[in-house]
């Protein structure tokens, strides 16, 4: 009996040992088993990381996007700003412009009545001239009239088809003004030289001339290109009258329209009282 109760606590003895075992190795096993799952369960984590990379990389593209919008949407209400502001300059100045033109000035006067006589409307020119002084000399007179009958005939604006001017300054004074002005037209110095020249050949010759005649011989040679042209500076006067301003018709008007034509005039004067 004895023996065969120490053989079965033996076997209970290795009994317990292979369970042990078993439980030991089972362990070992489950270890090994989580081991494998949490090597295998990484990956997905990782792509739950890029997958949240990316949506923030989406974000900040979009917030970028719309940063940029702002900028350009900026950029644009500068640009309409800008726009409005050079408009009213714009305005501002095209009015400013208009006051300027309305208002009359001795410069104006001057420029306008040049450039009528240029353009050989004699109504315009009448605007700006006073004629309540005349004192243009009496040979200037007569060309004038005679001429501008001639011109109505031919429609050509013989005497100032050559006039220029440049005011160099202006003086003004109350209702008093004068204009310093440089003007360039027909060379009448030499014009007036060649056809009393003429005239007096044919005086000698014996020839009978008419008026009209005459008057054709100075028209030739006003017409004549080889006089060229003379340019000299003036001073002309001028005066404010029912607030607006008038050229006075004198001397010094002549001299500026008729450059020379003084000086032909008195050589010639000059010569008839030597020849006498």
């Amino acid at each position: 009996m004895a023996e065969e109760n120490k053989g079965e606590k033996i076997e209970k003895v290795e009994e317990k040992k292979v369970e042990s075992n078993e439980k030991k190795e089972e362990k070992q096993a489950i270890k090994t088993e989580n081991t494998q799952i949490g090597k295998e369960e990484k990956p997905k984590f990782e792509k739950v990381k890029k997958k949240e990379d990316t949506v923030q990389s989406g974000k900040n593209v979009k917030g970028s996007k719309k940063t940029k919008v702002k900028d350009e949407s900026k950029k644009e209400n500068r640009k309409g700003f800008l726009v409005r502001v050079l408009a009213i300059i714009v305005i501002l100045l095209a009015i400013i412009g208009l006051i300027y033109l309305a208002i009359p000035t001795p410069e104006k006067a001057v420029n306008n009545m040049f450039k009528a006589l240029k353009e050989g409307d004699i109504d315009k020119v009448n605007q700006y001239v006073s004629y309540d002084e005349i004192s243009l000399s009496k040979e200037a007179l007569e060309i004038d009239e005679k001429i501008e009958k001639e011109n109505e005939k031919d429609n050509e604006n013989i005497l100032f088809q050559s006039l220029d001017w440049n005011i160099k300054s202006v003086n003004q004074q109350n209702d008093v003004a004068t204009v310093e002005i440089e003007v360039t037209n027909k060379n009448y110095e030499t014009a007036f030289k060649n056809y009393i020249q003429t005239m007096f050949q044919k005086f000698l010759n014996n020839e009978d001339i008419s008026e009209e005649e005459e008057f054709q011989l100075l028209l030739d040679e006003i017409k004549n290109e080889s006089i060229g042209n003379e340019t000299v500076t003036e001073t002309i006067n001028l005066t404010k009258t029912e607030g607006k301003w008038k050229i006075n018709s004198d001397e010094n008007l002549e001299r500026a329209l008729y450059p020379g034509l003084e000086e032909g005039i008195n050589s010639v004067s000059s010569y008839m009282m030597i020849d006498d």
